[in-house]
C-alpha cells in the first residue's frame, strides 16, 4: 500500500505516468519498466521484493542509492537487508582490503579460534575464507561491470543513531526537526477503568507498599481493551463536534479485534438515542444512513464506503486486507460522512518522503524500501488516537523449535509513533488505554524480530545469495548462536544443505520459492507424489488469513445465534473428516466450480459476456457460504504466482491425484514431517472402564477432546477450536499441523490426520 501510494504521488510530482520514470514493485504487482528494460529510475518496493531480487543479484547492480525507511521497526526482512546492502557496498568499493566488513569478519574469526581447537579451528577458518573469497568475487564482478559505489540512506523518526552509525561506519547523520503540532496524552484512571485484577494490583501497591515495578504489567491494563476502546470512541463521538473534520484512529492487535469493534460501533451508533439535554449537539439516528457489511462479503470493493452509520464512516485497516480495500481509509470523506473512525493494527503513517527524490532521477536509479506497510503512509484528518498498548508478535524458542504468535506490550518508541499520528493537521489528543505507570515500564525500543523468530528462511535466503556461513554475515543485531544452529538443523533435515553447509540442488530450488522452507519443501515434494495441483491450492490457501467468516460473539445484535448457526451449516458442506487441509482444498475447488470471478481490470464487455453463464457471482457465492471473499481472491493470486514459479522449476502444475486422496495425505505427511503430534492416552481412561471414564469426563476430571504431544520438542498441545478435528471422537491418533498458537494454552492449527506408520518411510531428507 505504501509503495503504491507514494509511487503514484511522486509520479504526479514529476508529471509522468506511473511505471515510466517512477514505479512500484510489490507482491503480485510490478509497475516498472513499461517503456523498456531499466527505464524506471525511482522504484518503491517492499523489503520482501528487494530480498528476492538480491538472491539473483547480490550486488544490486541496478541501483545507485537505496533508501531504507522505517528502520526502527526492525522487522526480520529489514534487518537482513541492512546486512545485504552493507555487503553490496563493500563489494562495490574500489579497495576491499582493510574494509570494515572484512575487519568484522577477521574479529569474528579470531573470537571463534579462541573458542575452538584442533579441527574446529581449521573448519572455522575455512568457512570464513570461503565467504572472503565470495566477497572478492563480487568485487571483481562489480569492477568488470563498472558499477559505481552504492549509497545508502537509513531513515526513521525514532532511530537508535549510534547503533546504525557503528554498523555503517563512517556514515553521517542529518537530523530534520519535526513539524508536528502538540499532542496531549491522556492515560486511563486506574480506579474507574480497571477490572478486579487491576483493583487487586492497586491494593497491593497502596496497602502493602508494593512497588509498581513489582506488580505484573498486564494487571494494570483493562481486562478487555476492545470494550475500553469502544467506550472511548463513543465518548469522542458524543462530546466533540463532528463538523471540525477530526477523525479517530484506534490501534488494536489484529483483524478479529478490529472486526469485533467495527461491529460493536455499528450497533451502538444505530441504537444511539437523541440527547435531549443539549439540543445543539443532538445526534440522532438517520434513516438514510448507508450500512454495508464490514467483512466485504458480497459487496463491491470499489463502492467507496466500508460502513457509514449516523454520519460516521467506519474503516478497517490491517495487513491482510487487499490494497484496494486499504485505500478506502485514505480517500476523502464521501457525501453524508462527517467523521471517520479508522480501526487499524499498526497501519498508521509517517511523513511521506517524496520531495527529496526528484533531483536524483537523471544521475542514477533510486530505490526506496518500506519495511512494513503498517507505518509508511499518512492518514489525513486524524485528531484523536486511541492506543490499546498491545500488538501481536512472533516468539520462537530455539530449544524446542516452537514458534507461536503472542499478544505482547508495545515499546515506548512504538507508543510515540502512535501518538504522533494525532498531531499532523492540528493539535491532537492521544488516549492510552493504560496508566502512566504502565507506560514507564515499557521497553525503550522494540526487540528486533530477528531475536524472536525461526531463522530457517533467513539462512536459506542468505545461502541463496552466496553467503557460505550465515554466522559470518554482518547483522545489525546478531542472532543467537543457538537460533542459527537450529536453522541449520531444520534445513539439513529438509535436505536444503549438506553437512558441510553447502546449498544442495534441492536447496537452490527451495530458495527460489518465496515461502517458508517447510512449505517450499511441501510444494516440491508434491511433484514426487503427482499432486502438484492440490498442494499448490493448499499452500495458497494457507497464505490467506481467515478464509471462513464466522459471525457471532460480541458484535451481533441478536446474540449471533441465528447467523452463527447458518454460517456453521454453510461450512459443513466443505468440512473433511480428515482435517483442515483437505477442507481448504474443498473450499477452493468448490469456488472454482460454482462461482465466477473476474478481476477488476477485466474489460466491461468481457465481464458482461461471462455474466451470462449459469455460475454465481463471486460475491454472491461467498455471501451464501460465509466465506471471506477477499481472502479467497488473495489465495487465488498467490496460487497463480506459485504456479508460474513451479513451471520454471520444471514441475507439472496440472498433475493431480484426483480422487486418490491417500496420495495427497502421504504428500502432506512427507512435507510436514517435522510438525507431527501424537495423541496422549489419559491414564485414567486406560486404567478404568468406559462407564467411569464418561462419568469423570462429565465431572471435568478427564478432557473430552483429544490432547497431543509434538514429536519434536515434546510440547503438550490441543487442537484449536476452529479446526474440523476439534471435538472429534475418537480423536485421531496422529496428526500434522501448520502452526502453533498460544492463548490460554498451546494450540495446533490447520490440523490434518495421517497414519503414524507413514513417518518411517516418508520423513526422510530430500536429495
Amino acid at each position: 500500500m505504501a509503495a503504491i501510494t507514494l509511487a503514484k504521488r511522486v509520479s504526479s510530482e514529476v508529471n509522468c505516468t506511473p511505471g515510466t520514470i517512477v514505479g512500484h514493485r510489490v507482491r503480485f504487482d510490478d509497475s516498472t519498466d513499461i517503456r523498456g528494460l531499466n527505464t524506471t529510475k525511482i522504484i518503491y518496493v517492499t523489503d520482501g521484493m528487494l530480498l528476492r531480487e538480491a538472491i539473483s543479484d547480490p550486488l544490486l547492480c541496478r541501483y545507485g542509492l537505496v533508501v531504507l525507511d522505517e528502520a526502527h521497526e526492525r522487522s526480520l526482512q529489514t534487518d537482513v537487508l541492512f546486512g545485504v546492502v552493507k555487503r553490496a557496498m563493500a563489494a562495490r568499493k574500489r579497495i576491499i582490503k582493510g574494509d570494515d566488513t572484512n575487519g568484522e569478519v577477521d574479529q569474528k574469526l579470531k573470537g571463534n579460534k579462541k573458542k575452538n581447537d584442533g579441527s574446529d579451528q581449521e573448519e572455522t577458518k575455512t568457512t570464513f575464507e570461503k565467504d572472503d573469497e565470495i566477497l572478492n568475487q563480487m568485487k571483481e564482478r562489480a569492477i568488470s561491470l563498472g558499477l559505481p559505489p552504492l549509497r545508502v540512506c537509513v531513515m526513521s523518526a525514532t532511530l537508535d543513531v549510534q547503533l546504525f552509525q557503528r554498523f555503517f561506519s563512517g556514515s553521517a547523520m542529518i537530523k530534520i526537526p519535526g513539524r508536528q503540532y502538540p499532542v496531549t496524552t491522556v492515560y486511563t484512571d486506574e480506579v474507574h477503568e480497571v477490572s478486579i485484577y487491576n483493583l487487586c494490583a492497586l491494593a497491593a501497591v497502596v496497602c502493602c507498599h508494593v512497588s509498581y515495578s513489582l506488580v505484573p504489567l498486564y494487571l494494570f491494563y483493562p481486562q478487555d481493551y476492545v470494550d475500553a476502546a469502544l467506550n472511548t470512541v463513543m465518548q469522542i463521538y458524543k462530546n466533540t463536534p463532528d463538523g471540525d473534520g477530526s477523525d479517530v484512529l484506534v490501534f488494536l492487535t489484529g483483524q478479529d479485534e478490529i472486526e469485533d469493534l467495527a461491529s460493536l460501533l455499528k450497533r451502538y451508533l444505530e441504537d444511539l438515542e437523541p440527547d435531549n439535554d443539549d439540543d445543539n449537539n443532538t445526534k440522532t439516528k438517520t434513516n438514510g444512513d448507508v450500512v454495508q457489511n464490514i467483512k466485504g462479503i458480497g459487496t463491491s470493493i470499489n463502492s467507496g464506503n466500508t460502513l457509514i452509520v449516523n454520519g460516521v464512516l467506519i474503516c478497517v485497516l490491517y495487513a491482510s486486507l487487499p490494497p484496494e480495500q486499504q485505500m478506502i481509509a485514505f480517500r476523502p470523506k464521501p457525501e453524508g460522512c462527517s467523521r471517520k473512525v479508522i480501526l487499524a493494527t499498526n497501519i498508521a503513517g509517517k511523513i511521506q518522503i517524496y520531495g527529496v527524490t526528484i533531483k536524483c532521477i537523471e544521475s542514477f536509479n533510486l530505490l526506496l524500501l518500506f519495511s512494513q506497510i503498517e507505518t509508511s503512509v499518512t492518514l489525513d484528518g486524524i485528531r484523536y488516537v486511541v492506543d490499546c498498548g498491545k500488538h501481536k508478535s512472533r516468539e520462537y524458542k530455539s530449544s524446542t523449535g516452537m514458534e507461536s504468535l503472542m499478544i505482547s506490550d508495545i515499546s515506548k518508541a512504538q507508543a510515540k509513533q502512535r501518538m504522533g499520528r494525532a498531531g499532523r493537521i492540528a493539535e491532537g489528543i492521544c488516549l492510552r488505554l493504560y496508566p502512566e505507570e504502565a507506560y514507564d515500564q515499557l521497553s525503550e525500543t522494540t526487540v528486533p524480530e530477528i531475536l524472536r523468530v525461526n531463522l530457517a528462511q533467513v539462512v536459506l535466503q542468505l545461502k541463496g545469495m552466496g553467503v557460505h556461513d550465515p554466522r559470518s554475515f554482518s547483522f545489525l543485531t546478531p542472532p543467537t548462536q543457538e537460533s542459527v544452529e537450529k536453522s541449520f538443523e531444520v534445513l539439513t533435515a529438509l535436505g536444503a544443505i549438506d553437512k558441510s553447509m553447502n546449498l544442495t540442488e534441492y536447496g537452490k530450488e527451495m530458495s527460489k520459492l518465496p515461502l517458508d522452507p517447510i512449505y517450499a519443501h511441501l510444494l516440491l515434494q508434491s511433484a514426487k507424489f503427482e499432486c502438484v495441483s492440490e498442494i499448490l491450492t493448499v499452500v495458497a490457501m494457507l497464505s490467506a488469513e481467515n478464509i471462513f467468516y464466522r459471525p457471532g460473539g460480541r458484535g451481533d445484535s441478536d446474540g449471533g445465534g441465528g447467523v452463527a448457526a447458518r454460517a456453521a451449516a454453510a461450512h459443513r458442506r466443505f468440512a473433511s473428516h480428515e482435517g483442515d487441509l483437505p477442507t481448504l482444498l474443498a473450499v477452493y475447488n468448490t469456488w472454482r466450480t460454482e462461482a465466477m470471478y473476474t478481476k477488476s481490470s477485466t474489460p466491461r464487455k468481457q465481464k458482461q459476456k461471462l455474466n451470462k453463464g449459469a455460475k454465481m457471482t463471486h460475491g454472491d457465492w461467498c455471501g451464501q457460504n460465509f466465506i471471506n471473499g477477499r481472502a479467497l481472491v488473495r489465495a487465488h493470486d498467490v496460487r497463480s504466482q506459485l504456479s508460474q514459479l513451479c513451471s520454471r522449476l520444471g514441475m507439472d502444475v496440472n498433475s493431480t491425484c484426483g480422487s486418490e486422496m491417500t496420495t495427497f495425505f502421504k504428500c502432506i505427511c512427507s512435507g510436514l514431517f517435522r510438525q507431527v503430534a501424537t495423541r496422549i492416552v489419559n491414564p485414567l481412561q486406560s486404567s478404568q472402564g468406559k462407564k467411569n471414564s464418561k462419568l469423570q469426563s462429565r465431572a471435568g476430571l478427564i478432557p473430552s477432546r483429544g490432547h497431543y504431544k509434538t514429536k519434536i520438542g515434546g510440547q503438550l498441545v490441543s487442537v484449536h477450536p476452529t479446526s474440523t478435528l476439534f471435538g472429534r471422537q475418537p480423536a485421531p491418533k496422529c496428526v500434522v499441523y501448520t502452526d502453533l498458537l498460544y492463548t490460554t494454552k498451546l494450540y495446533v492449527r490447520c490440523v490434518t490426520q495421517i497414519r503414524e506408520e507413514w513417518l518411517d518411510d516418508l520423513a526422510q531428507p530430500s536429495t
